[in-house]
């Protein structure tokens, strides 16, 4: 069931009852109105029978009577017109019933309606007008006239056709209003429908959102756009997590994670490369633990944060007009850092290398004295120790094995005194 339709079938629901409601209510005053309508009839009735003309209506009656003088019983019954649906021969019972119904008045004049006791035609409504009759000699004679209440209501058919079509014509307005009314709801929560779906789908930049009138469509269009920076929000920091989780917190360069992943994706083609080589270095800064027993944590920091930005000065970084493969750096641990170097001459393996052996050592620190555990300030020279590996597949089967000679490079670099480069393979070969 469409929610138009379900709009529409409520509308025409309440209409309905508006409509049966004011029938009801209208009925009554209908019957209520028929009545004083019919009661007034049958008494003009009476004003020409006092004068002794009249013209008789269908089922329409008069009868005239004399009270005795206590007002309490009827005698010398005359009936100018019979009423033409009640038996002849149960008149006296009607009779009774107009007469013990007058003398329980103690009026002269006045009017009521009962309803005659069951006869052959069952129960028969009248509507009863009675007055003194004007003849002075008989001041306890009384002239009735009566009407059945069906009659009386029927003069009155003619108001009910008005009020009929007032009441389709409602019906009619209500039900078009409803149509419009439920057509903008529908457009308006269609879009919703969509906007939803866009949601759920991650479409967060393609969002359309209804504009209503309607307080409804407002508040969960103002929910949406609340929903939706909210989820913004989190895919923010959800699309921040996997850098976060392959950067390293402080020195901002891919970390260990990062380079094992980068090894992983590129050794497909490291190891299908025939003219060019790769080139792995493992770099160490010099006398690190000393800048920390010496000057703090918080000046082997800034060490550390300055020797990743001379690394990662020195490595090459993607260009868009090239087809070679970038470089990469990141942090190994501690004080080691990583660096491979792609698409090399096996002749230039030392080249990008030695660019970071440079870098370090012509990158004086001036250290500021707010973080030294000394409270003074001063310049600091740092050196670091290489080892690097050049990709073999006759020498290496996996990452593990090029890693290893290179650390054992490095190891050679630290015991040969440090601040330097060392390539184990061909044979040995020092850069200072």
């Amino acid at each position: 069931m469409s929610l138009r339709f379900k709009i529409f079938l409520t509308s025409l629901l309440s209409a309905l009852i508006v409509a049966g409601g004011s029938i009801w209510l209208f009925s009554n005053s209908w019957v209520d109105l028929a009545r004083s309508y019919g009661l007034l009839e049958i008494k003009s009735r009476l004003n020409a029978l006092s004068v002794g003309t009249t013209e008789f209506k269908p089922g329409e009656w008069a009868v005239t009577f004399n009270l005795n003088s206590d007002a309490t019983a009827a005698k010398n019954f005359t009936w100018h017109k019979k009423p033409n649906n009640f038996p002849e021969n149960q008149l006296n019972i009607l009779q009774k019933e107009i007469s013990d119904s007058i003398a329980k008045t103690n009026l002269n004049e006045g009017s009521f309606e009962f309803t005659s006791p069951k006869t052959s035609l069952g129960k028969i409504p009248f509507f009863v007008v009675f007055q003194n009759s004007k003849a002075l000699n008989q001041p306890n004679q009384i002239l009735v006239a009566g009407t059945q209440d069906q009659l009386a209501l029927e003069r009155l058919s003619p108001l009910a056709a008005p009020f009929l079509i007032f009441v389709v014509v409602a019906l009619l307005i209500a039900a078009i209003f409803s149509i419009l009314f439920s057509n903008v709801l529908n457009k308006a929560y269609t879009t919703l429908e969509r906007t939803l779906e866009d949601i759920t789908a991650g479409r967060l930049d393609k969002l359309k959102l209804p504009e209503s009138s309607d307080l409804s469509v407002q508040k969960i269009t103002r929910a949406i756009k609340k929903l939706v920076e909210t989820l913004d929000a989190k895919e923010q920091q959800i699309g921040e997590v996997p850098a976060m989780a392959h950067e390293d917190p402080m020195t901002k360069i891919p970390n260990f994670r990062a380079f094992n992943d980068y090894v992983k994706r590129q050794m497909p083609e490291i190891k299908a490369s025939k003219e060019l080589c790769t080139v792995l270095v493992i770099i160490d800064l010099d006398f690190f633990k000393k800048v920390n027993d010496n000057y703090g944590h918080q000046v082997g920091d800034f060490v550390l944060i300055h020797a990743a930005r001379a690394i990662k000065s020195s490595v090459r970084h993607e260009n868009p007009n090239s087809d070679r493969r970038f470089d990469f750096c990141a942090r190994y641990g501690g004080e080691e850092f990583v660096a491979i170097f792609n698409g090399v001459l096996l002749d230039q393996a030392h080249v990008g290398p030695q660019r970071i052996l440079q870098a370090i050592r012509d990158m004086p620190l001036d250290i500021p004295a707010e973080i030294s555990s000394t409270k003074k300030g001063f310049r600091m020279n740092v050196t670091c120790s290489m080892g690097m590996a050049v990709w073999d597949n006759s020498r290496h089967q996996d990452k593990d094995a090029w890693i290893k000679e290179a650390d054992e490079a490095l190891y050679a670099a630290k015991k040969g005194g440090r601040a330097r480069l060392i390539n184990l393979f061909p044979e040995q070969q020092e850069w200072q």
